[in-house]
């Protein structure tokens, strides 16, 4: 499965792909806010550096990413209502 985000005036996406990037997206970017604010720990990192530091970064690598895959459904989410009435589901 792959998604696709295009840039420009002239893209040939449906709207059913807009929609579905969007909720995948916004899944991934809710599972990532959870991780970076309520998990209680992180195992692993970097080998020399203490277990709050690694655990601080591990929060602030998903939060991150919770906000480029946000970023990202909202981009598809505003192609899928921008396309609205062109209806090519």
């Amino acid at each position: 499965m792959a998604i696709k985000i295009s840039f420009g005036e002239s893209t040939n996406s449906s709207r059913i792909s807009s929609l579905m990037g969007g909720i995948i997206c916004l899944a991934l970017s809710v599972l990532g806010i959870y991780v970076a604010l309520f998990a209680d720990g992180f195992g692993g990192g970097i080998l020399f550096l203490p277990e709050a530091i690694n655990s601080f970064a591990g929060r602030i690598l998903f939060g991150s990413g919770a906000l480029l895959t946000g970023s990202l459904a909202i981009y598809a989410f505003m192609e899928f209502f921008r396309n609205e009435q062109s209806d090519s589901f």
